[in-house]
């Protein structure tokens, strides 16, 4: 008779038990490490920057979690082992993601959506601290609704 909880070739939780058990473990690293961080600073406002990066270092763990215990595969079995395409690939997807973010910008400049910005003052330092949020969220976003649900 099959086990209507682990997988009769290797053992392993079924995929919507692995699937759950991901999304408890996330939100459970999630909201205690809000907790926490709310704790030690008396507060963090709803989608600070140290916010997302708790949330993005949660969803890290999880995910090595998940897959060590729940799927019983490597953290780089979602195809993220360094290699020697890994900057090329790198590189492919900002551009990749600079196009499709300038498309949008010139389709919204053209119906006058867009509000002058003088951004001559801005270094590359502090254009990476603003890129660093979207960074993590992208970082986040991919592992949890991708590497888990897609490579189960």
């Amino acid at each position: 008779m099959a086990s209507s909880i682990l997988e009769s070739t290797d053992g392993r939780l079924r995929a919507g038990w692995r699937v759950l058990g991901f999304g408890l473990l996330l939100i459970l690293l999630s909201v205690v490490g809000l907790l926490g961080v709310r704790s030690v600073l008396g507060g963090l406002p709803r989608g600070s920057d140290l916010a997302i990066t708790v949330v993005a270092v949660a969803a890290t763990v999880a995910v090595i979690v998940a897959r060590r215990f729940f799927d019983k595969k490597s953290f780089v079995s979602l195809g993220l082992a360094i290699g020697r395409g890994t900057v090329k690939d790198l590189l492919f997807g900002m551009l990749l993601s600079f196009l499709m973010a300038g498309l949008v910008f010139g389709v919204m400049a053209s119906f006058g959506l867009v509000e002058n910005i003088e951004v001559s003052d801005i270094g590359l330092s502090a254009l990476l601290l603003l890129l660093l949020p979207n960074i993590l969220i992208g970082w986040w976003e991919e592992i949890v609704f991708r590497g888990i649900p897609c490579r189960t």
